[in-house]
């Protein structure tokens, strides 16, 4: 009962030394340091996952806008390798104006072709009978011409004639379009040498095209009573690695 009555007192003790005095403001403040600590880690933790997040975000827009830089950047360079000119300099130009070639135009095969008008381009300019090229070649003439596109006549068409010289000579030839990229040259001069693969470029003496632009190619020479006088020539022109071109406003770029 004694021993009892001791653990009980022991007990109460316990509680009032617990409760009175400094161990209590101890613990307490041991409990709040803890407290703060975890709410502080807590914070953090939440702030970088929000960073993080925010990282991940802007990455995705900085790759989503870089993969936009690219596809101009690549668009630009297929501009300028196919035509010298691209759509940052030629919106502003009185002497040309740069078109996108419609590759599933069904007048391709008939002599003709479409060609779409981009940004850049400026539709009023575009008149009937202006000359066509790309960086080397002359393509043709436009035929028709539309709000939105315009058709162009190649210079191998039936219908069209075309001085040309040879680039070796400066020789003055008339070619006369047979259709499917294919010209012939008739009765020019005899004294003029000429030599399969040989190239016919523009003369720049019309107000179409200027000078040194590729036409066609000698294929084929063929003789007529022994005398070397008729020869077929193809077109400089492969369609499957022409984007753009450019019209021409007039013959001096």
């Amino acid at each position: 009962m004694l021993i009892r009555l001791k653990l009980i007192l022991l007990s109460i003790l316990c509680i009032c030394v617990n409760k009175y005095t400094v161990v209590d403001d101890v613990r307490c403040g041991i409990s709040a340091f803890i407290n703060n600590i975890s709410s502080n880690v807590t914070y953090k933790i939440s702030l970088y996952l929000n960073q993080v997040l925010d990282i991940n975000k802007g990455s995705s827009s900085l790759l989503h806008e870089n993969s936009i830089l690219k596809h101009q950047l690549d668009y630009y360079k297929k501009e300028l390798k196919q035509t010298g000119i691209n759509g940052t300099t030629i919106a502003n130009s009185d002497k040309y104006t740069l078109v996108e070639v419609n590759k599933n135009s069904a007048l391709a095969y008939n002599n003709r072709f479409e060609v779409n008008y981009i940004s850049s381009s400026n539709p009023t300019k575009i008149k009937t009978g202006q000359g066509v090229i790309n960086k080397e070649s002359a393509i043709g003439k436009t035929k028709l011409v539309s709000n939105s596109f315009a058709v162009v006549e190649l210079l191998s068409s039936p219908d069209i004639k075309t001085y040309g010289q040879l680039v070796k000579s400066n020789d003055k030839l008339l070619l006369n379009g047979l259709g499917n990229g294919l010209f012939e040259v008739v009765n020019f001069n005899m004294a003029t040498k000429i030599q399969i693969g040989d190239i016919i470029e523009t003369t720049g003496l019309d107000e179409i095209f200027p000078a040194h632009y590729a036409i066609a190619k000698v294929h084929e020479i063929r003789s007529e009573n022994g005398v070397s006088n008729h020869i077929i020539c193809k077109s400089t022109i492969n369609f499957s690695d022409i984007d753009y071109l450019v019209v021409l406003q007039n013959a001096q770029l």
